[in-house]
């Protein structure tokens, strides 16, 4: 746990203690076999209105049904190589 009393870097730096401190995380992924699935869930958990299609990794407007009478639904992803391999 932080106290605050000292930043993470400098008590990485100069541990007066003799114990070796962890240097902060430098990557927001926790298990590249998750990535995708966290995405997903953070995504839901941003509370813009969206939900999950079964139980794919795809996420959709939850009013879709509505405005796809009145407008062009547009539907985009896959394949675009950002996530680590």
């Amino acid at each position: 746990p932080r106290d605050g009393s000292l930043s993470e870097k400098k008590m990485a730096e100069n541990p007066s203690d003799g114990v070796q401190k962890s240097m902060p995380a430098k990557k927001f992924i926790n298990d590249s076999a998750d990535v995708v699935e966290e995405m997903v869930q953070g995504m839901l958990l941003s509370g813009r209105g969206l939900v999950r299609v079964g139980d794919l990794h795809v996420v959709a407007r939850a009013d879709v049904a509505l405005i796809s009478q009145t407008q062009v639904v547009l539907i985009s992803g896959g394949g675009s190589g950002h996530e680590p391999a």
